[in-house]
Parts: structure tokens; sequence; C-alpha cells
């Protein structure tokens, strides 16, 4: 336009079009000389003002405040020709008081032989908040790229490093400067990877999205443990380039190498300790887990266990134990943290544990018991042994003491009653009276002589024998001892059973313990003697329950297929005077002076019996 504007709105045949054309512009056009004298459609709706009400107004006062005097500044200097035209942007108020952004463009032309401004206007709002939304988004993203804990590299799409955040820096000791145009693979991966980050960075610029654990090299050579994860940059379906990003793990993997360590370390201990540990859930009385000592202890395999309740391991006196003690713990009060529980094998030998619990609860809130377990079977038979021991011995002593008192009275009886016999001769009428009185003085002695061989105070004359030879003597007095409804069969030894014993006291020994075997077969049977030599170690001395030392002994047996004995009338067997035969038929001395003899000897007794099963 320029001056070439105040003709065209002198032509008048021209009027008509360049109206209908500005009317129906798509920008707000404008003509401003002191005030607004002329507007077009676009510009009233951009304002949001009727024409009249534009004609009539100070146009700065529809500008931002804040844009007021820039915009009055910038319309002098287009008036006075010192401001080349040139599109900005500013800020306007409609009359509801909301902000819109304008971008105007002003020109200086020539209106009725004065100055005035032909100015355009665009309304850019919606084009003004996506920018302001793009470079919010941009910086946002930038805050995170900088602000990223993990090390992130942009590659262009050759694969070159554009940029670096700061913790990439931070991570590998290479600054921006220095990694901006390098291969990435060739700054971080180790001599030995080269070719694979090289391939997985191709993978990568292809389009392919890539995570893995590897080792980067830092700019200082030392390696680090990382998690990569590569992934194209796309901008309208073309690849344009790819993010790196790698985050170090290094102290995480220790972490985890000295945690599974501390595990490793921890199921070690678990299975090593020379005790049972286990969890059981306290409501099912299931097994958890359990450690290689309870497999062993008990004979289950671990995966048997797992399927298996607690009731599974006790006899019924230890399953009532173990419901009641559920059954206070659920309710919430309080038990015993050690308690003992008799138990069974899985090939049904007996146990005796103790146990020690924590209560606790598992991931999901149940009820869980923590327990440590103590095999003290052996204990206890020692403290029964002992106190077997203990009463045996103070019995012996009663009947050793009581047994001398006895047998010295007896002796002044039978000494009078020779006298009495010198005196009065065997016709007198009172000889046969004497007689009878040192018969059963001499009875009672045998009896005293029992008793002293239980308490180990009857004088002996050991010597070295050969077991057969004495098992051979007295199976001839032994068979015609039985009777015929009991088979004697007996095996002697291949070798020689030399052992230092009184042959007098092993002959009653042997003819104690069949006899006694022979009331308990009262319908017949048969009965087994056997001589052998045998090594015992520590661990059949043990299991045996035995009082010797380890060595080689002369073993005899003697087996029965008579009634049989439960465990309470095994415990007191070897007491003097202790019988299960009826009134009459025992004194309750023939065992317990086995039992002496044995141990004055220096051996032991080992028996095995059970309830319609014979003894041995």
């Amino acid at each position: 336009m320029g001056d070439g504007g105040e003709r065209l709105w002198n032509v008048p045949q021209h009027e008509g079009l360049f109206r209908t054309l500005v009317e129906n512009a798509l920008i707000g056009v404008y003509v401003f000389q002191d005030r607004i004298i002329y507007c077009n459609k676009t510009f009233e709706r951009i304002l949001g003002r009727e024409a009249r009400d534009i004609y009539n107004s100070d146009i700065f006062s529809f500008i931002h405040p804040e844009d007021r005097t820039m915009v009055a500044r910038r319309a002098a200097y287009r008036l006075e020709g010192k401001l080349a035209p040139e599109p900005y942007t500013v800020r306007i108020l409609t009359p509801e008081g909301d902000i819109r952004w304008v971008m105007l463009l002003a020109q200086r032309v020539t209106v009725g032989g004065r100055p005035a401004l032909l100015g355009h206007i665009m309304d850019i709002t919606e084009l003004k908040d996506a920018q302001l939304q793009v470079e919010s988004a941009r910086a946002l993203l930038e805050e995170l790229f900088q602000g990223s804990p993990e090390a992130i590299a942009l590659l262009d799409k050759e694969g070159r490093v554009e940029r670096v955040n700061e913790a990439f820096e931070r991570t590998f000791g290479w600054s921006a400067d220095e990694a901006a145009g390098a291969f990435l693979w060739e700054l971080l991966e180790p001599d030995q990877k080269a070719k694979e980050g090289a391939r997985d960075q191709e993978m990568i610029l292809s389009g392919h999205l890539v995570r893995l654990e590897t080792k980067s090299r830092k700019k200082d050579g030392s390696l680090l443990d990382v998690e990569f994860t590569g992934f194209p940059v796309r901008v309208g379906g073309e690849i344009r380039g790819a993010y790196a990003i790698y985050r170090d793990i290094t102290e995480k993997k220790k972490a985890i190498v000295a945690l599974e360590r501390a595990e490793r370390r921890y199921r070690e201990l678990v299975e090593q300790v020379p005790a049972g540990v286990y969890e059981i859930d306290v409501e099912t009385a299931r097994f958890l887990t359990v450690n290689e000592y309870m497999c062993r202890l008990f004979g289950y395999t671990r995966e048997e266990f797992l399927s298996m309740t607690g009731f599974d391991l006790w006899t019924d006196e230890g399953k009532e134990i173990l419901r009641q003690r559920i059954e206070a713990v659920l309710r919430g009060r309080p038990i015993p943290q050690v308690v003992e529980y008799p138990g069974k094998t899985k090939d049904g030998k007996d146990l005796i544990v103790r146990i020690h619990s924590r209560f606790g609860e598992d991931d999901s809130g149940r009820p869980i018991a923590r327990v440590v377990m103590v095999d003290v079977t052996e204990q206890r038979r020692l403290e029964e042994q002992f106190l077997q021991a203990q009463k045996m011995e103070a019995i012996g002593r009663l009947a050793g003491g009581v047994a001398h008192d006895i047998n010295n009275a007896l002796m002044s009886v039978m000494g009078y009653a020779d006298l009495i016999l010198m005196n009065l001769g065997e016709a007198h009428p009172l000889a046969e009276a004497a007689k009878e009185i040192k018969e059963g003085a001499r009875r009672a002695a045998s009896v005293t002589s029992q008793l002293l061989a239980f308490s180990r105070k009857q004088l002996i004359m050991p010597k070295v024998i050969d077991l057969n030879d004495l098992m051979e003597s007295m199976a001839k007095i032994l068979r015609r001892i039985l009777g015929e409804d009991i088979k004697l069969e007996v095996r002697f030894s291949r070798r020689p059973v030399w052992v230092k014993v009184d042959p007098n006291q092993m002959e009653q020994v042997i003819m104690n313990l069949a006899v006694n075997a022979r009331d308990a077969m009262p319908q017949g049977g048969r009965l087994f003697l056997r001589t052998d030599l045998v090594e015992l170690d520590e661990a059949s001395i043990s299991r045996m329950r035995l009082e010797l030392d380890p060595g080689s002994y002369g073993r005899f047996t003697i087996e029965d297929t008579g009634l049989g004995m439960d465990r309470e009338t095994m415990k007191h067997i070897f007491e003097p005077f202790f019988t299960t035969k009826e009134l009459g038929r025992g004194t309750g001395l023939g065992l317990s002076t086995v039992y002496g003899i044995v141990k004055q000897a220096k051996g032991d007794i080992f028996v095995r019996s059970e309830p319609g099963k014979g003894t041995t």
C-alpha cells in the first residue's frame, strides 16, 4: 500500500470490490488515526465488541495494561515512519475480562492527507496456549532429563551421542562435551563386549526395545553393574534417534550377593545344627519348613513332612499335648515355650523330644510357630538308667546288710541244732525236730546267699573258662528240668568263648534264666541257648543301654517263646522279691541273683520282650 493506499480509497469503481474483500477477510483489519476509524467484522469478533463501541473508545483500553505502553510506543513510531512494519504479539481484554493473545501487523498509510496505520490482527490464543503447553512439556522433559537419577544419553539416528544428562556425567565420569559425537558403545562397553554393545545399539535404532543387565565401563576403566534400557525416538513415524538409559545397580548387586550369602549361611546353619528346626501353621498344625535333622531323626523325606501335620509325629499322649497347646495359642492364653513330646519315628521307634517354640505370623497374618527340637531320648534313658542303678544300689546295700545279719543268726541256729542232735542222739524223740530246725536254717541261708549274690558281696572264685564247655554240660541238666513240652535248642560259637567268671555262679545264672523261661511257657514252647563273641562299640552300647566299655565280650543269649513282658514289668524284673508268679511259686530272687552275679563279673544284661512274643 503506502501512498498507493490513498489512491485505492479514491477509486470509486473498485470501492465495492475492496470493501467486500476487507469485510470478509479471515483476519481483523483496522485503520488507526488517533483512534480506530475503521474495522472489519473479524476485528469486531476478535475484540468481542461492535464497531460503534470500538470507534467511540480508546483503543488502548482494550489492550492488557502490561502491554499498553509498548503498543502505544510502537504505534507512534510507525506513524512517524521510525519503525518498519513487523508482526508482534500482544494481549487484549474481552468485555468479560478474559485475556486473549493476538498478533498485530501494522504499516503506515495516508488517509485524508494524514498519516494512519493500516493494521491486521489475528487471534492466536489457541496457538499461544498450545505453544505454552509445548514449552511447558519441553521444560518438564528437560527437568526430567536432567533431574533423573538414571544416566540418560540421547543418540542421533547414526547412534552418536547428542546429549547426556548430569546423572550420566556423574555415573560414568564423561562430561557432556566429551561424550558428544561418540558412539555410546565405544565409551561404555568393556572391550570384550564391544561387539555386543554395537549390536544392541543397531537393534534399538532399527525400532526394537532392548532391556538387559550388563556391565558398563567408566571413564577411569572401572566397571559398573547396570540395568540398561534402550528404545527408539520416533517423530512422525520416522526413527530420529534413540534413548539409552542406565541404572547403576552395583550396590544393589552387592546387597543381593550379601543377602544370598547371608541366606546361604543361615540355611547351612539351620541344616547343620544338631537339632530339629521347623515352622508349623498353628491353625492346621501343618509343617511349613523342616531342616535335614528332622528328616534324619524321624525318617521322613522333606516332601513327606510338608504333607504332614504335627499330629502325625506324636503318640496319643503327645497328640493331646499338641491339641491343648494349639487351643491355648488360638485363644490367646499363655503357654510354656518349652515342652516335651513322646513321639514315634517312621519305622516305629519311640522318641522323647524337647521343643522350644516362638510364635509369630506369616506374611498373610496367619499364626505360625517357629520351633527348635532336641532329641532327649538318650538323656531320658540315661537318667532312668541312673535312677535304676541308684535304686538297685540302695536295695543291694540293704539286702547285703540284712543278709549278713540274718546269716550270722542262722549260723548260730544251725550250730545249736547240731549240738542238740549230738547230745540227744538219733533215737531221741526230739531229734527229728532238731533236724527240721537245721533244714529250715539251711533254706534260709540259701535265701541270704542269693541276697548276697545280688548285692555283689558274695565271695567268688573267678577263673577263665570256655562258655561253650559250660553250656554243653548245663544242656544235659536243663533238658531234664524243662520237661517234654519245651524243646531246647543249643547253638555254640565256632570259636572258644573265653570269659573270666565263677563257674558255679555262671551255672546258677543259666539255671535261673532257664527256670524263669520254663515258667513263662506253661503250654510248652522252645528255648534257644546261644554263645558267641561280640565287639561292642559306643553306638551299640548306647543302643542296648549297657554299662560297659567298648571292647570284645563273650555273649550268652537265652530266648524263649513264652508269654513275654510289657515295659512296666521289664523295669522291675531285677529287683529283689519282685515276681509276677502267684503266691508260693517264687521268691522273686532268681533274676536279682542273675543281675548281681553278672554285674560282679563286670558284665551287663540286655532284655528284649513284648507281650505274647517271648523274651530274649
